[in-house]
């Protein structure tokens, strides 16, 4: 999804211009992106975590002549998934990878997962509604 399918998605589900969506997530990269730069991190409830991570100075090698190089330090950002995302794209992974047949007898059969809490059922149902709209073609985009 590109930031162009992202807006339309969000306009979709909150019912808000194209406009004001595009404000918005423009707003929060801008945001985003002078609170990672001070050294801060982000961290939305339920979703996750957003930081900066200092890479150490290291050795490696030129590829093309195999002479020894120093690869400075660097600051890289980070994103750490919160729980209850994690367990959303667990769920949709596990959805994925069921198998219908077992082999050559052809008998029907799921492999063993993770069976999700009552609590998790209804946010379940709403990834899978969001997912089947997100990817209805209405014209946006």
């Amino acid at each position: 999804m590109n930031k162009q399918e992202l807006v339309c998605a969000m306009s979709k589900t909150n019912g808000l211009s194209h406009a004001v969506n595009a404000q918005a997530l423009e707003s929060f990269i801008g945001v985003s992106m002078k609170t990672l730069k001070k050294g801060d991190s982000i961290r939305l409830t339920n979703f996750g975590t957003f930081s900066v991570s200092k890479r150490a100075a290291t050795k490696g090698r030129n590829p093309a002549t195999g002479a020894a190089i120093k690869i400075p330090a660097y600051k890289q950002p980070k994103f750490k998934a919160g729980r209850k995302w994690l367990n959303a794209l667990r769920i949709l992974q596990m959805i994925a990878n069921l198998h219908i047949f077992s082999g050559r007898d052809s008998k029907w059969s799921v492999e063993a997962h993770h069976i999700p809490a009552k609590h998790e059922v209804g946010n379940i149902n709403r990834l899978l509604i969001h997912h089947i709209v997100a990817h209805h073609n209405d014209g946006c985009g």
